[in-house]
């Protein structure tokens, strides 16, 4: 206990700069009140006076000014050098090694909007961390980069084929097409042929990449093979076609489209099965919705008469709901739950649901429920 203490001194006296994962491997629970007393940053004093305020539980809050001592201690900077960036790469790290509880949460979502709200954040930023770190569209040349072609004369006329293309295509559509062509095509090509430098391909490059085309990476066959064989010979044909009206631009990689009239004479044939699986799933699962539709909002209303019993009481005051005996308190989050059974479900049966967003963990006092709740008594 006085080593974690001393440590934890150390670390806001910013004698030591420790990593994230060296830093959230001790558990300090007075951590902030030390950083503050150390720092004496007004700017930093005015950040806790707004948390403070945030009409969030007490453990929220304390956590919101926790993610941001955090994050300046494991940076080594004050609050004035904290950017967008910087907390950014706090709440993504702290999601990917699952500190913020797992690896579908970041840390310092509160206390990214009231930086913003100060004045902190510059008015480009988003207004929230979840603004923040969800990618709107990319350029075609991102979305062809990331799959790190090797030959750079192709990567460039597959940007402008593509780039082409999209004026009359959606967004959706176009990263489908980039993806067939870039990813299920030239990729494959490269490995199958790695001096290959143009689309004149030989009847032993493309018999290989059509074989490889036949089966998923786990080995189940592709049941969409026309889609690819589709894109690429359009990819052929084009290029083809815009030779004759930009010779300057487009004739250099003219050539013979590999794909024959052979390949595709299935085509409406799979076309119809395909339509008839999907058909059939429909047809599978649309009697089980009224089930679905009846469990969800029972749940919900559940899960809500719980939430409005349990905003009536106060932490540690125990309540009736249901026919059960509960009693609200702190959630300490996954680290304080009881450790999973062998299937994953808990060990203590013992505790309720939590109130997520309000720092609430409901805990039962006792099984027996009331005769009129129609329940066993046990």
């Amino acid at each position: 206990m006085k080593l974690n203490c001393a440590a934890g001194q150390a670390f806001a006296l910013r004698l030591v700069r420790p990593a994230l994962l060296g830093f959230r491997s001790n558990r300090f629970s007075h951590y902030s009140p030390w950083f503050r007393g150390v720092a004496q940053d007004p700017l930093l004093e005015e950040f806790c006076r707004r948390a403070d305020q945030l009409p969030m539980s007490q453990a929220r809050r304390t956590r919101t000014k926790f993610d941001v001592c955090c994050a300046l201690t494991v940076f080594g900077i004050d609050l004035k050098d904290l950017t967008p960036e910087a907390l950014l790469h706090y709440a993504v790290e702290s999601r990917k090694h699952e500190l913020a509880g797992d690896t579908t949460s970041f840390a310092g979502t509160l206390a990214w909007p009231i930086l913003h709200d100060m004045g902190h954040f510059p008015a480009s930023a988003p207004r929230s961390l979840r603004g923040a770190v969800t990618r709107g569209q990319v350029s075609v040349e991102e979305a062809v980069d990331r799959h790190q072609l090797h030959n750079g004369e192709m990567r460039d006329l597959l940007v402008e084929y593509i780039r082409r293309r999209s004026a009359n295509l959606d967004y959706s559509t176009l990263r489908g097409l980039t993806n067939l062509l870039v990813r299920t095509f030239w990729k494959q090509i490269e490995k199958i042929n790695p001096d290959q430098k143009d689309l004149k391909l030989t009847e032993e490059t493309f018999t290989q990449w059509k074989e490889w085309l036949m089966v998923l990476p786990d080995g189940k066959p592709r049941l969409d093979v026309d889609g690819p064989l589709m894109a690429v010979r359009a990819l052929y044909l084009d290029l083809q076609s815009w030779a004759a009206a930009e010779p300057e631009r487009w004739a250099k990689w003219v050539a013979p489209c590999p794909i024959r009239d052979a390949d595709l004479r299935w085509f409406q044939v799979r076309r119809r099965r395909l339509q008839e699986r999907m058909a059939n799933r429909t047809r599978d699962r649309q009697p089980l919705l009224p089930i679905l539709s009846k469990y969800v909002n029972d749940r919900w209303h559940r899960l809500r008469t719980l939430l409005d019993a349990a905003l009536t009481v106060e932490i540690g005051e125990v309540f009736r709901c249901r026919g059960r005996h509960l009693a609200a308190r702190l959630d300490q989050g996954p680290a304080a739950q009881p450790p999973a059974g062998p299937r994953g479900e808990p060990r203590h049966r013992r505790t309720g649901p939590r109130l997520a967003g309000r720092g609430i963990c409901l805990l039962a006092v006792g099984h027996r429920r009331d005769p009129a709740a129609g329940g066993p008594a046990g």
